[in-house]
C-alpha cells in the first residue's frame, strides 16, 4: 500500500528517476528470482491435484479474457481492427507470429 501511495498518487518516488536505466533489467531479474523459487518449491503431486484447474485457466480463461477485451476494445473504445494483421487480431497463429516477423 505504501508503494502505491509513494508512487503513482503523490509522485513522491519516481523509479525512472531513482533506477534510470537498470529499471527494466532489475525488475526482470525479480520476476525471474520469484518464479524460480516457486518452481522450486512447487510439488508435482500438488501439481496433478490441480492440473484441471490449471489447464482451464490456460485454456478457457485465455479465451474468454481475449474475446471479452476484443470486444470491449471494439464496442466501448470504438477500435476497428481494419488493417491489423490478421495475425495481431488472432485469426492467423497468434501475437507469436507477428512478433517474430515485426521489427520493434
Amino acid at each position: 500500500m505504501f508503494g502505491i501511495v509513494a508512487g503513482p498518487v503523490t509522485n513522491f518516488l519516481d523509479p525512472d528517476l531513482l533506477f534510470g536505466d537498470l529499471l527494466l533489467p532489475l525488475v526482470s531479474i525479480a520476476v525471474a528470482i520469484i518464479l524460480f523459487e516457486g518452481g522450486l518449491s512447487l510439488s508435482i503431486a500438488d501439481l496433478r491435484e490441480i492440473g484441471g484447474v490449471v489447464r482451464n485457466l490456460v485454456t478457457v480463461g485465455v479465451l474468454v479474457t481475449w474475446t471479452l477485451s476484443t470486444a470491449a476494445a471494439y464496442f466501448i473504445l470504438h477500435l476497428d481492427f481494419e488493417g491489423v494483421p490478421n495475425s495481431v487480431a488472432g485469426w492467423d497463429g497468434g501475437l507469436s507470429s507477428y512478433y517474430a516477423t515485426s521489427s520493434l
